[in-house]
């Protein structure tokens, strides 16, 4: 399962995601799919994503959980990652990461990955297929969290 959100919650952000922001066409691609959504898994580990009206997606990791054992706060990746929308509920994971930074065995984690994601009761349904070629279908809850509640940020 933690492979699995990594997909939905690694990597960086390029101005290729930012652009999206301005283009109404491309917010109404993700209107229906936008919110903030759990991803506890049987591990302990406490996390949330966030996908915006653009398309682009932010990671909450809260540390105070069992799995991290850390401080009683967030670790906030925002910008990190966004989608662009193919059509229907086919959507592409993308990741803006020079490679030439990071090692052979990372570099096929930060290629695009193509997702099925769609609204259903109580959250989305996400399938696809991770880097290692591992098959995923998950349904990650919806929540009524906002940005503003990931508080503190454990690198203030």
């Amino acid at each position: 399962m933690r492979n699995i959100i990594a997909v939905l919650s690694i990597a960086i952000l390029s101005g290729c995601g930012s652009s999206n922001s301005t283009d109404p066409s491309v917010e109404g691609a993700f209107s229906s799919i936008a919110g903030v959504y759990s991803w506890d898994d049987e591990d302990g580990d406490e996390g949330y994503t966030e996908i915006k009206s653009n398309g682009e997606m932010a990671k909450y990791d809260y540390y105070g959980d069992s799995f991290d054992q850390g401080d009683n706060c967030y670790y906030i990746e925002t910008d990190l990652q966004y989608l662009t929308h193919n059509s229907g509920t086919s959507y592409t994971i993308n990741y803006d990461v020079d490679l030439s930074t990071i090692s052979e065995e990372e570099i096929a984690e930060y290629q695009p990955q193509n997702v099925t994601i769609e609204r259903v009761s109580g959250g989305l349904h996400v399938t696809g297929t991770y880097y290692n070629g591992e098959d995923y279908d998950l349904v990650l809850p919806i929540t009524d969290l906002v940005s503003s509640d990931f508080a503190p940020n454990c690198d203030d």
